[in-house]
């Protein structure tokens, strides 16, 4: 049969027209992946602190890639999943995690309960029996939670190990150990970490050459000789419970011209040395706060002793800025010599402490002065407050007649300044200027 050429021309024009429509109909090639299910075994441990432990899933299939992977600790998320491994999991237990199930999610599988994990309470310390030792001393360390598993326990003092001797739950024994440094304790339960309080160290400290302990009296207990309270028009000296058993109470006499009333006069060769420390307890009186209460002075004229404020005055008696901050001041009147000329000349040494020692409250305080090692600092509660090298190397104590030594006191007033007011415990003076270590076990022992 015959067609003519416009029927053929027609049915190819269809035909092309049909395949289009099929190509364009046709559905995409979508390549769809299936997830080979995990098969979780174990977790380890299965107990441990929340937002601390990390916990190990162990079994085959969870493949490699760990942001697929979800892990849920009593049906809290854990935020951080620290690797994955075909065969095992790493995630850490979430800050609010609650004991029970702990449910896995690998890609689209899921499975509910892979096994039971207990959130543990985290230990705490609430105290420490002492804060301050020496090595072999043995301190308790109070708190919750510890177990009763000696051998999960460890403790460090500023990281020196320590002997655990025994341990409760809510109890730890340990000896202070060898060699530690001050610095902060810290104990180890079950890996878990708690800083605890700063511990410090006890040392030796030599005998004093003059202490007063004011045990309703002003013997001192090294000579055995009484020092002498200048009266004058002041009211008697007072005794009271205080830091380490009685104290004494200046009365704080506020004179129209300057005298030693109210004063406590000591021997003035107890100062005869190139290096010393004073140490002592001082709870001064509040509503003083024009001029300095003296602490101690001793020399030999207004412009040629050596004196320890308890703090300086405030407005126009604000001396050198200080700021009624705990002070010592050093003067020696035409004493030393202009290295150029010969001729004398005047010196002064001061140094301001860094804080205020406030009224009304027990605050251990101290002086060290070496001429030997070219420095004063001064000490509050045990911890250096103030340092500095001393200006010049030449100004040497013994350069001073001390013809006057006085406690709560001034040697040499001027005007109408006050004596010292309030009270004041354990007066120690050193015939060497002692270390850190030292003021703090003289501030630390009972």
């Amino acid at each position: 049969m015959k067609f003519p050429v416009k029927n053929i021309q027609f049915i190819t024009a269809i035909l092309a027209v049909a395949a289009a429509y099929v190509g364009c109909t046709k559905g995409p090639d979508i390549k769809s992946y299936s997830y080979p299910a995990p098969e979780p075994k174990a977790i380890f441990p299965d107990a441990g602190y929340a937002g601390y432990a990390d916990v190990t899933i162990t079994g085959a299939r969870f493949g490699d890639y760990k942001q697929a992977v979800k892990v849920f600790f009593g049906g809290i998320q854990a935020d951080t999943i620290l690797s994955c491994e075909d065969e095992k999991i790493v995630a850490r237990v979430p800050a609010d995690a609650v004991s029970g199930k702990v449910s896995l999610h690998v890609w689209t599988h899921s499975i509910d309960s892979v096994a039971s994990f207990k959130v543990m309470p985290n230990p705490v310390i609430t105290s420490v029996s002492e804060s301050a030792g020496v090595p072999g001393d043995v301190i308790l360390i109070s708190g919750a939670h510890f177990g009763t598993d000696a051998t999960k326990v460890n403790v460090n003092f500023n990281n020196t190990p320590a002997t655990v001797n025994s341990v409760e739950d809510s109890l730890v024994s340990v000896t202070v150990p060898a060699g530690f440094v001050p610095g902060k304790l810290h104990v180890t339960i079950n890996n878990f970490n708690i800083t605890g309080p700063d511990f410090g160290i006890l040392v030796a400290t030599p005998t004093p050459v003059y202490a007063l302990d004011f045990e309703s009296d002003l013997v001192d207990k090294i000579s055995g000789v009484a020092a002498t309270y200048n009266k004058g028009t002041a009211a008697d000296l007072t005794y009271e419970e205080g830091k380490r058993g009685m104290a004494v109470r200046f009365p704080g006499f506020t004179p129209t011209s300057w005298n030693s009333s109210g004063s406590v006069s000591i021997p003035a060769t107890v100062f005869r040395q190139r290096d010393f420390s004073v140490t002592c307890w001082v709870k001064w009186d509040a509503g003083r706060n024009i001029y300095p209460d003296p602490i101690f002075e001793f020399g030999e004229a207004r412009g040629t002793r050596f004196c320890f404020l308890n703090r300086m005055g405030s407005g126009t008696n604000n001396w050198n800025g200080t700021q009624q901050k705990i002070v010592t001041r050093f003067l020696l009147e035409k004493k030393v010599r202009n290295p150029g000329t010969g001729a004398t000349e005047n010196y002064e040494d001061y140094l301001g402490g860094s804080n205020v020692v406030p009224p009304t409250v027990w605050k251990h305080v101290a002086i060290v002065y070496s001429f030997t090692n070219q420095f004063m600092k001064i000490y509050m509660d045990g911890v250096e407050i103030g340092s500095k090298n001393l200006s010049r190397n030449d100004a040497d104590p013994f350069l001073m007649t001390i013809n006057n030594a006085r406690i709560g006191g001034y040697a040499y007033g001027s005007g109408t300044e006050t004596n010292y007011a309030g009270l004041m415990d354990n007066f120690r003076v050193y015939n060497q200027a002692l270390s850190g270590d030292q003021i703090y076990t003289d501030f630390y022992k009972k």
